[in-house]
């Protein structure tokens, strides 16, 4: 599967960590992005996800595909669990674990993995810290506490967040779920020993007791109420602080790097809420996808684009009817979690958001409000898995509110049947209505794809309702009920949502492109490419891979987001063929550099550099191409400059299609000829301290950083050079320029005169290079500084300097030396000591508990 962000996004840094581990080499940094980002700390690689394990031991492509499935199903068994911890019924658990399982947000995020990997597990937590205040037990309290760190591990953290509020509401008030058991529930399991409820209690919900004598006095049942409440949260806090300590090595860097990165400081408020749902999107629930949000980039992101689809039948809704109905005021907590839980999905068009955004600890850092929407789709499987139980009871008991809803629900079934006959009688007339009143493409999804999704939508709510009304009127339909209504379900839920998935076979996917092919051959190593934005965003031209003259008109979304599902199979194999022709995300695979990359929590330095590159005027505006070490730029618009050659035409195919399309929409890689090796010795530097005064210097063509550092202290202070000499060496004066030293620059070029750096050996967590200078200089890497790197200068620790507001750069005496990087943070060190001691001590207390239960 190869879907959206699958291809681009999560597939390339996972075969990257783990051809890095088969290769003994820890994945802490990525090279490859963004002139050097770590790896781990960005979560979504999830190198510590308990199941991805199975990278490592079966074939990647095989392994990669059956995780995605596997969580499908363990979604499933989850929510089936936790439904029977509720008391629900064999077919009650399986009707609410479908809905969950197949349901348009689990099918919308099999391609976006961080989020799949997280949300399966929430019906499990919720599950076990239910057990835990149900039964005061500390044991379900750490396991609570392991589920979320492994959700975590998985990458989605708006999922953590919000599964942590969603516990934090059932401590305060849990009758949320707790007055939602059945009148008979199932014995409950046996309790180990000295964990054994009080014989004399009132039910959970209530937090008080009862005695012989009734019910305690008010001051009394208060002080009952505080300690339960009290407890509740002293149980929430356990599983917090075990997540926290479990989760350490991945936690502490990721932390480290959300600091360092572009959400510091939190989002815009508009980014921040940029698809959030709308009341019109209510009818995606029952239609999918009615408006194509898909079908253009400006309705992409500008409508809730984020769920393919939000589908789940009129099924659900019609049970959770009885839910309500038949549980009355015992719903209302329940009603209070769905109202909130509609809030954080509708974002900005709620006022409440706003004050969340504003007020609540680390909420602005979090994007995308539909992501909440998991929330919902839990309730709603509750409800209606509760509400088969309450419609079989309201059968066995004859009771009149369910005959009410039922011939209620018959009357609109007729209206539905009429509605229907006249949409398939009247066929081509709706459709030309529709058209001639503007209900078509491109402001809505193509008509013929509407009517049938409604004539669908009809036909289901008919079968459903008639299902009912057999199991009112017969016996005999009523013994089949459970059967008929999962099985509609199960077909609904299917085939609404068959097809809303993309596949690449394996030889296609690890095929190289023209580009990337056109690259590697390329033996002046290492080198960046850069691709332009409006490259990366524009509407192109690009050919078939397979007939040459085939020409298809692609717009470039995001990530390589495909189009809906109704668009044809060509132009979704031209939008992979670019995707993969433009590098970015594929590079990884190919250990090619690149200046840019696929990630969210970028450094923040370095987008403001990138920034003084993509505001300049043109790309010879500056000389921070030189600077970043990008030797070929990948552009669709012509650069007209001495300074790029054109070296590469991609996907032109014939002389005739040339001829008739021209080279203004195809692909073309431009060499830049005065491109600065990867690392570089200059003479000249200048002291800065503000981000006005580097923008200014960098921005401008007279910045040349092949002859001149500027740093944010001075480079000469004895503490800092690398010397055998016992006292310091005077430094050159800032303005002198090197004579004997040219600087470097051009292609493959490293040096010369009297100073050369050679690159000994790269890996992604070391660099060790070579350097000879006949003087003091200040030896330039153009990989990003960041905390963690070390370097070693003739085996002797020495301090980094902070180069070109973004860089590295170390200041050495005149000589030979070996300098050696090494990226070994300390958040990792102490995370990883953090983890082991938690899980040491973990153990210990499950062995002692094992122990004392079987003395």
């Amino acid at each position: 599967m190869t879907e959206r962000d699958l291809s681009v996004f999560f597939i390339p840094p996972r075969l990257f960590w783990v051809d890095a581990i088969k290769n003994w080499e820890f994945p802490l940094w990525n090279p490859y992005y963004y002139s050097g980002i770590p790896l781990l700390a960005t979560l979504q690689p999830a190198v510590f996800y308990p199941f991805n394990i199975l990278l490592l031991i079966l074939p990647f492509d095989l392994a990669f595909n059956w995780i995605i499935i596997l969580h499908f199903f363990l979604a499933g068994v989850f929510m089936l669990l936790f439904m029977r911890e509720l008391g629900t019924s064999t077919t009650g658990s399986f009707i609410g674990s479908l809905i969950f399982m197949l349901g348009g947000y689990m099918i919308s995020v099999h391609n976006l993995l961080s989020t799949l990997l997280s949300v399966t597990w929430v019906p499990l937590t919720i599950l076990l810290y239910l057990r835990a205040i149900k039964r005061s037990s500390i044991s379900y309290a750490i396991f609570t506490g392991i589920v979320l760190a492994i959700m975590f591990t998985g990458g989605g953290i708006e999922v953590v967040y919000g599964t942590l509020g969603l516990l934090l509401f059932l401590a305060l008030l849990p009758e949320a779920f707790l007055s939602l058991y059945s009148e008979n529930p199932p014995h409950p399991d046996p309790l180990p020993q000295g964990e054994r409820e009080p014989k004399v209690i009132s039910p959970p919900l209530t937090g008080g007791d009862e005695g012989e004598g009734g019910r305690f006095s008010e001051s009394e049942d208060s002080s009952r109420n505080c300690a339960y409440l009290t407890k509740r949260i002293a149980y929430l806090l356990l599983a917090i602080i075990i997540f926290l300590s479990l989760s350490a090595v991945q936690l502490i860097p990721f932390l480290e790097l959300s600091h360092y990165s572009i959400r510091a400081d939190g989002l815009s408020y508009f980014e921040a809420t940029t698809w959030s749902m709308d009341l019109k999107d209510l009818v995606q629930f029952f239609i999918p996808d009615p408006y194509g949000y898909g079908t253009s980039e400006a309705k992409y992101w500008s409508n809730q684009s984020w769920l393919k689809t939000i589908y789940i039948g009129t099924i659900p809704f019609i049970l959770s009817a009885f839910f309500f109905v038949e549980n009355g005021r015992k719903t209302l907590a329940f009603l209070l979690l769905l109202f909130f839980s509609f809030v954080l999905a509708f974002g900005k068009n709620t006022v409440i958001y706003e004050y969340l955004y504003y007020y609540l600890p680390s909420f602005n850092k979090i994007r995308y409000p539909v992501k909440f929407l998991f929330l919902i789709f839990i309730l709603l499987a509750i409800s209606a898995g509760i509400g088969w139980d309450s419609l079989k009871q309201n059968f066995e008991k004859n009771r009149k509110s369910g005959k009410r809803i039922i011939f209620c629900l018959l009357f609109l079934a007729t209206i539905a049947a009429v509605i229907f006959g006249g949409l398939s009688y009247f066929d081509k007339e709706v459709k030309d209505f529709l058209i001639a009143n503007g209900i078509k493409y491109p402001d809505y999804n193509d008509v013929n794809i509407n009517v049938f999704n409604t004539k669908r939508f009809l036909v289901i709510f008919i079968i459903a309702v008639l299902i009912f009304y057999s199991g009112l009127r017969s016996l005999k339909a009523r013994k089949a009920l459970p059967y008929l209504l999962v099985s509609i379900l199960t077909i609904d839920l299917f085939f609404a949502h068959f097809g809303y998935y993309f596949t690449t076979t394996a030889e296609e996917y690890h095929k190289s492109s023209e580009s990337m092919g056109f690259i590697l051959k390329d033996k002046e190593w290492p080198f960046r490419i850069f691709v332009t934005p409006k490259t990366k965003k524009g509407i192109v031209e690009t050919t078939s891979a397979k007939d040459k003259d085939k020409t298809f008109l692609v717009p470039k979304l995001q990530l390589g987001n495909a189009l809906s599902a109704n668009d044809s199979k060509n132009v979704n194999v031209g939008i992979a063929n670019f995707d993969k022709e433009i590098i970015q995300g594929y590079n990884l695979e190919r250990r090619i550099f690149d200046m840019e990359g696929i990630e969210v929590m970028r450094l923040s330095d370095y987008e403001k550099v990138f920034a003084f590159l993509t505001t300049a005027p043109g790309p010879d505006a500056t000389n921070l191409f030189a600077l970043l070490n990008v030797q070929y730029v990948l552009s669709i618009p012509k650069i007209k400059s001495k300074e790029f050659k054109l070296v590469k035409v991609i996907q032109a195919g014939s002389d005739k299609n040339r001829k008739k399309y021209g080279m203004d929409k195809f692909l073309k890689i431009y060499q830049n000829l005065n491109y600065l090796p990867r690392a570089f010795l200059v003479e000249k530097y200048k002291v800065l301290a503000k981000e006005e005064e580097y923008k200014k210097i960098m921005q401008g063509k007279e910045f040349r950083p092949g002859e001149e550092a500027l740093l944010y202290e001075e480079p000469w202070a004895s503490s800092l050079i690398s010397s055998s000499h016992p006292h310091p060496i005077p430094p050159p004066s800032r303005g002198r320029e090197s004579t004997d030293f040219p600087s470097p620059g051009g292609r493959g070029s490293r040096g010369g005169g009297k100073g050369s750096v050679v690159i000994k050996d790269y890996h992604n967590n070391s660099i060790t290079l070579s350097v000879n200078t006949d003087r003091p200089r200040i030896l330039v890497l153009s990989e990003t500084y960041y905390p963690g790197w070390k370097v070693y200068v003739d085996g002797q620790e020495k301090k980094i300097l902070k180069a070109n507001f973004a860089f590295r750069a170390v200041p050495l005496s005149a000589g030979q030396h070996e300098v050696r990087f090494i990226y070994a943070p300390w958040t990792f060190k102490i995370g990883l000591y953090i983890t082991l001691l938690t899980i040491i001590s973990l153990l210990s207390f499950g062995i002692l508990k094992i122990f004392i239960y079987r003395r």
